[in-house]
């Protein structure tokens, strides 16, 4: 495992990361919660009914802006899985890996 520090801009904060993964953004400690994409959906259909049944402005902005987030984590996970399925090695894991992928979005979990 390796660490290493960052400063991608002179006078900015700090990035870390750890074993390649970020774990801070310019000084901000960051979070990495594993959700599946049928969870994630879930959550983006929930707070998209939400902001339109919230009456206040500033609790709809702050929905809005949660909803951008995930709505940010789902694009992020599109793009990995197409880098995914370019690098993989060809192989009988790698087939296990299409048939689930596939039969998740087949069946609305993905």
């Amino acid at each position: 495992m390796t660490v290493s520090f960052h400063r991608f801009l002179p006078d900015q904060p700090l990035s870390a990361f750890y074993d390649g993964r970020l774990r801070m953004s310019f000084g901000s400690p960051i979070v990495e919660c594993p959700i599946t994409v049928k969870e994630l959906q879930g959550f983006i259909c929930t707070l998209e009914q939400a902001i339109e049944e919230e009456p206040n402005f500033a609790q709809r902005r702050g929905l809005e802006h949660i909803a951008s987030v995930f709505k940010a984590g789902l694009q992020a996970h599109e793009r990995q899985h197409e880098q995914l399925m370019k690098e993989a090695p060809e192989g009988a894991d790698f087939e296990e890996y299409m048939t689930n992928y596939a039969k998740a979005v087949q069946q609305g979990e993905a």
